[in-house]
């Protein structure tokens, strides 16, 4: 091995002894059918697929259910059960679902919920249909062709300014009483950073974030996220700030510029040393069609003194931005949505069949009663219907409150729909004989009498006075 690490092996991370896994970085791995008879429900969610699986959590490809035949792909992570016990690992999982859900910016994976079903815990994420950088560039060290152009390089310099921005916007979160929260990731890696196959760059997994409200607090002599990307003073453990994510961003644009990892050696001690005081040669040391202006960026970022280093993940992004304007390359959502369907087309292939599976999946799947009983929905030809398996009774859990299907409120009874056996030996009712409709006069005809009996009695009264 190179004194900058020739391991080709991006998407393995670290487990050290001193490292704590944060649990699974993306979505893009081959996913696996959960069988039918471990199909799972979490409060309104079903688990189709697994994705993936983490030391701390799995990630379930899953469909969200609502009112009205609502449907959506989602990407549910739910903690393993049995550290579902473990108050630590609760507590991280909370922090990161309190973080991560409080950032509202397109280059962050959006969580917009977290529940507690059948004794564990999950998050529930848009999911992303992509690749994670790591997997990346797996694919471009088997094509060393590609990385060593000059689109690509303008490509890099694009994702990694589009984290820059992701980043900033968790930095810069505040609370409810605007106060700063100083969200510092801590886990930044290229398994941490994710592109869509139609060209967005997301920030994924919280799950070892700092925040001044964290539940979760780190042990002493404990550091958290991945070593080849850890800051010198993040090793240090001195207090976590932004610049720990600039150093990993800084990284992470050496390795994807170079085709190569950085830091990555034998052992722990090595790697320790290397982040500590190992010299970090430029990345067009290695490649040397890297433009000079990307020297001078990578080099910054990684400055050993923080001082020294980007103050901020968006004022590093500023000069990305200056290059990507200056270095004469198409670098739009479009042109990297093109690049990444081109490049990884049997996998976009692989990963749009997954979703019509899944569309197909609920167009034949009932729908799910609030009270976890499953409803038929209707189906467009009796045929369909006849093919149908008869409905089962599903357990969900009960803190999850779902809208009925079919416009039913939540005080009528639920309405379970009767096996087809039932269905054909149920009589229908003789119905009562309704009665005959009102003629349209009779309204007329009674305020008409009642007119003329008041007047006869206002006549009457008049007369009786005259005479007394």
């Amino acid at each position: 091995m190179s004194p900058t690490g020739t391991d080709d092996d991006f998407g393995a991370d670290e487990e050290l002894a001193t490292i704590v896994d944060p649990g699974l970085a993306g979505f893009d791995t081959i996913p696996s059918r959960v069988e039918a008879s471990d199909e799972e429900r979490l409060g309104r969610y079903r688990l189709l697929y697994q994705l993936g699986r983490g030391g701390m959590a799995t990630v379930y490809l899953g469909r969200a259910q609502g009112p009205g035949g609502f449907e959506r792909p989602v990407a549910i992570k739910r903690i393993h059960p049995e550290l579902a016990q473990e108050r630590s690992f609760v507590e991280m999982f909370l922090d990161e679902a309190r973080i991560a859900s409080r950032i509202s910016h397109p280059n962050v994976c959006t969580v917009f919920d977290f529940g507690e079903a059948e004794g564990t815990y999950f998050l529930a994420m848009e999911y992303l249909v992509g690749e994670t950088l790591a997997s990346l560039m797996e694919l471009l060290v088997r094509r060393p062709a590609i990385h060593h152009t000059q689109q690509w390089h303008a490509f890099a310099a694009r994702l990694v300014r589009d984290a820059c921005e992701g980043l900033h916007a968790a930095h810069e979160l505040r609370d409810e009483r605007d106060r700063p929260l100083h969200v510092v990731h801590r886990d930044v890696s290229l398994g941490n950073l994710f592109v869509t196959y139609d060209g967005a760059l997301k920030v994924v997994d919280f799950g070892v974030a700092f925040a001044r409200d964290r539940v979760h607090h780190t042990a002493a002599g404990t550091v958290k996220g991945k070593l080849a990307y850890m800051a010198p003073e993040q090793l240090e453990g001195h207090p976590a700030d932004r610049r720990y994510d600039v150093w990993a961003l800084g990284v992470c644009l050496w390795e994807l510029l170079a085709g190569q990892r950085l830091f990555r050696r034998p052992t722990e001690a090595e790697a320790l040393r290397a982040v500590r005081s190992d010299p970090i040669p430029a990345p067009s040391d290695v490649v040397p069609r890297v433009d000079p202006r990307l020297d001078a960026i990578v080099a910054r970022a990684l400055s050993r003194d923080p001082g020294a280093r980007y103050a901020t993940a968006r004022e590093m992004g500023h000069d990305l931005s200056s290059y990507l304007a200056d270095c004469g390359e198409r670098t739009s959502l479009a042109d990297l949505a093109e690049w990444m369907q081109r490049v990884f087309s049997e996998s976009h292939t692989e990963k749009l069949d997954l979703l019509e599976a899944l569309r197909r999946d609920a167009e034949r799947s009932p729908g799910v009663h609030e009270r976890g009983t499953r409803v038929d929905r209707p189906s467009p030809s009796s045929d369909a219907r006849d093919t149908d398996p008869p409905p089962d009774d599903g357990s969900l859990d009960g803190s999850e409150t779902l809208s009925l299907p079919g416009g039913q409120s939540a005080e009528e009874p639920p309405t379970v729909p009767l096996m087809r056996d039932e269905r054909a030996a149920a009589p229908t009712p003789p119905r009562e004989p309704s009665p005959p409709p009102m003629p349209p006069w009779v309204p007329f005809a009674a305020a008409a009498a009642a007119f003329v009996v008041v007047a006869v009695v206002a006549v009457a009264l008049v007369l009786l006075a005259t005479v007394l």
